[in-house]
């Protein structure tokens, strides 16, 4: 009996022992942090596109051209293809600038979320996290990216007098595409400069009036080719400045605010449709312009006949001006500020 006691107790002593041990083999194991649940909007990487902007899930997000102004213009039917997304949660992504994220309230009281200022979207038939299916649709649709220096716009155009203007420049209704920055401010393009040279900045006067676009960033949606953008150094101001197809770009001053154009202005009393660049003397000019439909135009106090004009002309519009005074031939406009054009003219954006 005695026996039978001791081995017992050296069994249970060594049981003892080993649940001693386990509880500290247990107890220094560290325990695995919990992961992080994301929230808002989230940076992902594509293969094809780069950075983009995805929902916590990874589904994509995408930008509307049509939403420059910042006010959301899918509804209705457009919803059933584009759903909007909204998170009220602020972003837990660390690589993204928590100052480009937003919100907009819908004109039927809904809210939706926003990066720099652009109404943001799913597109229905990406079934699946990391699908990118919608980018380029109808040339006004793009995926969300945090590092465009160009983008797209698709809107009305309407002058500084408050009249719609069509792609045509004539009074009318109906959306023109044409070029903003990542934030939907207006560029323009100024006709007299020439491939990859700024021929209008000569110092901080100029750059009062017709800023330069700063960006050394050459990305922009995937319907515009990447060598079609470039950067310049303009000597004259030491800034660097974007161009497109060697056209370089420029801001408005006057445009305050996003899906604004009223440098537009200075296009609206211009005649209609010519294409080419010719210097020729006035009689032969007025037939060249009757050929293509211009049945009036007003010379500037001083113009005579026997001046040679410098005739700028494109798709859209035309521009002329004396070579002898250098200024305006059409009622009284500026030159310097006639020569602006919204790219729409130059670049055939259709």
């Amino acid at each position: 009996m005695l026996i039978y006691l001791k081995r017992n107790l050296l069994a249970l002593t060594c049981m003892a022992l080993v649940i001693t041990a386990c509880k500290k083999n247990s107890a220094e194991e560290p325990t695995p942090e919990p992961v992080p649940q994301k929230k808002g909007i989230q940076l992902a990487t594509s293969t094809t596109f780069g950075a983009v902007l995805t929902d916590k899930d990874g589904k994509t997000l995408y930008f509307f051209a049509s939403d420059v102004a910042g006010t959301p213009t899918c509804s209705g039917g457009c919803e059933t293809t584009w759903p909007l997304y909204y998170s009220a949660d602020a972003s837990t992504d660390l690589n993204l600038n928590k100052a480009d994220v937003g919100e907009v309230t819908r004109a039927d009281g809904r809210k939706q979320s926003t990066y720099r200022g652009y109404p943001l979207y799913y597109y229905a038939s990406d079934a699946a996290a990391g699908e990118i299916k919608g980018d380029g649709v109808g040339g006004i649709w793009f995926v969300a990216k945090p590092d465009y220096s160009l983008m797209i716009a698709n809107a009305q155009l309407i002058g500084a007098n408050g009249k719609s203007y069509t792609n045509a420049y004539v009074e009318g209704t109906g959306n023109t595409k044409y070029f903003t920055d990542a934030f939907g401010r207006t560029l323009y393009a100024f006709a007299p400069d020439k491939n990859g040279v700024n021929n209008y900045t000569k110092g901080t006067t100029q750059e009062g009036i017709w800023p330069v676009y700063q960006s050394e960033v050459l990305i922009a949606p995937s319907v515009i080719a990447k060598t079609d953008l470039g950067v310049i150094t303009v000597a004259a101001i030491g800034k660097k400045q974007l161009t497109y197809k060697g056209w370089p770009l420029y801001y408005f001053a006057s445009d305050a605010k996003r899906g604004i154009i009223k440098g537009l202005q200075y296009l609206e009393r211009l005649p209609r449709v010519l294409f080419g660049h010719m210097c020729l003397p006035q009689p032969q000019l007025l037939r060249h312009l009757k050929i293509f439909g211009v049945r009036q135009v007003e010379w500037s106090a001083g113009v005579v006949a026997a001046d040679l004009f410098y005739f700028y002309a494109c798709n859209k519009a035309c521009l002329i001006f004396s070579a002898a005074s250098a200024s305006s031939s059409v009622v009284g406009l500026s030159f310097s500020l006639l020569k602006f054009i919204s790219l729409t003219l130059f670049m055939g954006i259709k």
